[in-house]
């Protein structure tokens, strides 16, 4: 197995008060899609998330959306599940 790069991300971005408050984990605020694409939520919260990351840096395309429900995701077989949400 490949070393892994850790990204220590600030436990007080997770209690971000734009868009990122109550999240649970990082795993329900940034999804995996595939090797390249991860979602993130706008505003700040999604910001702090995106730079601390490295997202540019690393060749990863984010796709930056309404709300944190909206990126608490998950892929199965190339299929997209994820909770319904109004993204507003």
């Amino acid at each position: 197995m490949d070393a892994a790069d850790v990204i220590p991300i600030p436990m007080m971005s997770l209690q971000g008060s734009d868009k990122g408050g109550g999240v649970l984990h990082l795993k329900s605020a940034v999804t995996h899609i595939d090797e390249e694409t991860l979602l993130i939520p706008e505003g700040k919260f999604g910001d702090i998330l995106a730079e601390e990351m490295k997202v540019a840096e690393r060749g990863y395309t984010a796709i930056r959306l309404p709300d944190v429900l909206s990126c608490n995701a998950v892929v199965v077989n190339g299929h997209v599940m994820a909770q319904d949400s109004p993204c507003s």
